[in-house]
């Protein structure tokens, strides 16, 4: 949720919107540099058969691919948001008879397995830092990698100002050094693999569990049982005001666990809450679904929104190889490497230029507005799948019917203008779960051996 300053038409500045309370990070603040960049896409793009040409309009790219449509096989591949005008285009779609699938190139599917392991149900975690008096950082980054990072980094300072109070305690348990682990008052360097065997050692600390071998190999460095004795006694004098969590990048069942520890030690309801997962359906398995029916000959035609698979999906998946196969309709901010293999390319529109709408972390419904016309000649996708589906109206409507349908007391066009100006739509943020933690499978033993680990950039 941001504010933008505009001059003369044109916005110059993304600042946080104080009506929510929560701040922005680097990347929110170089938006306007994106919009501004001279290397976006300037027009729609039609394949020839001597290549990729300009000269073809938006109107003839939305005629094939309605033409396309009608002719049955359209599957839509959508960078993965949390719109819910886009989510109820995409639902309207596939009872069209268009598959639907969510898709980014760095997911949270370990995180959303290890919620089905612990609950039975894939949910979010929220984590209240400003409560916390003891924070254990397992191998994962929430001041900089999380998608809450910048709520979690405001509570966490917090609680390190002295003159304030008592100051949190933070450990980290990392593989590399990140903006956690730099900040952190006790930092423990592990592999990756091996953060569920220290998480077990933490385990038996809080006399929840015993060591495997590869966690009791472990233990017998003086240092790590050290670090690991440090963790498990402040925890357990801090119940109720303490929590662990887990990096993205970890298995499920270190979650799972990291589950267990938290509701063991009384944070659920205090420094830990779940709520539903809105993003549950955006997993690798969608995409690895659709490119097994683009091999097939099950889908015809595909509709990228947003993303550029040809370049960041799983190369044993061979995205470009499957899409020659089909026809593909590329809708993008730049002409990359999806676009260059593409059938169609049509120019996104910025969302600073667009009508639209998106969730928070903490499910809180947002509306935003265009502050200018396309400067390129974009459309958004919401215009995009409105015209899939034969409806021409413009995103504002998509955006309203979206808030009417939300069943909020007292809607209407005062109640929708109100929350246009706002940025924020009230009595939208998700309920919290009663939620109870089931039988756990055991934590997979890591290994001697060297180790590479992979990690995203924050902004991605």
């Amino acid at each position: 949720p941001v504010t933008v300053t505009s001059y003369d038409g044109r916005p110059v500045k993304v600042e946080p919107n104080t009506l929510v309370g929560q701040g922005t990070d680097v990347y929110s603040q170089a938006e306007v540099l994106g919009f501004y960049d001279p290397d976006r896409s300037q027009g729609v793009l039609k394949r020839t058969e001597q290549g990729l040409y300009d000269g073809a309009s938006y109107g003839d790219a939305i005629a094939a691919m309605k033409e396309a449509a009608a002719a049955g096989g359209m599957a839509v591949l959508a960078s993965t948001h949390s719109s819910p005008t886009l989510a109820r285009l995409g639902g309207d779609l596939a009872s069209s008879g268009a598959d639907w699938v969510w898709w980014s190139p760095v997911g949270r599917d370990s995180e959303l397995a290890g919620a089905q392991m612990a609950f039975g149900k894939p949910v979010r975690t929220h984590y209240d830092l400003s409560k916390a008096d003891v924070v254990v950082s397992l191998d994962g980054d929430f001041l900089n990698g999380h998608p809450d990072s910048v709520r979690m980094s405001a509570d966490f300072a917090v609680r390190r100002e002295p003159e304030l109070g008592d100051m949190s305690r933070l450990y980290a348990i990392e593989s590399r050094f990140s903006t956690t682990g730099v900040v952190s008052d006790h930092r423990l360097p592990v592999k990756s693999s091996d953060a569920g065997a220290i998480l077990q050692l933490i385990e038996a600390g809080l006399g929840m569990g015993t060591p495997g071998a590869r966690a009791a190999a472990l233990g017998k460095n003086e240092k790590v049982a050290a670090f690991v004795k440090a963790v498990a006694d402040d925890m357990k004098g801090s119940k109720g005001r303490c929590v662990i969590i887990p990096g993205v990048n970890q298995p499920a069942e270190v979650h799972a666990h990291a589950h267990a520890v938290n509701a063991a030690m009384g944070a659920v309801g205090t420094t830990v809450s779940y709520t539903d997962e809105p993003a549950a359906g955006a997993t690798d398995a969608g995409l690895a679904a659709l490119v097994a029916g683009m091999r097939s000959g099950e889908v015809k035609s595909l509709l990228v929104l947003g993303g550029n698979p040809a370049y960041d999906a799983p190369a044993d998946l061979d995205f470009s190889g499957a899409a020659e196969n089909v026809t593909v309709f590329h809708h993008g901010l730049y002409r990359d490497e999806t676009a260059a293999m593409s059938d169609w390319h049509m120019p996104a529109a910025h969302w600073l230029e667009s009508w639209g709408d998106a969730r928070s972390w903490d499910g809180s419904a947002h509306i935003a507005q265009p502050l200018i016309k396309p400067i390129a000649g974009g459309m958004s996708a919401i215009e995009v799948c409105a015209a899939l589906l034969g409806r021409e109206g413009d995103a504002r409507a998509e955006v309203r019917a979206t808030f009417d349908a939300m069943g909020l007391a007292g809607n209407g066009e005062a109640r929708f203008r109100q929350a246009i100006h706002d940025g924020v739509v009230d009595g939208t943020r998700m309920a919290a779960l009663d939620l109870t933690v089931g039988s756990l499978p055991a934590i997979a033993e890591g290994g001697d051996g060297t180790e590479i680990t992979f990690f995203p950039c924050p902004k991605v």
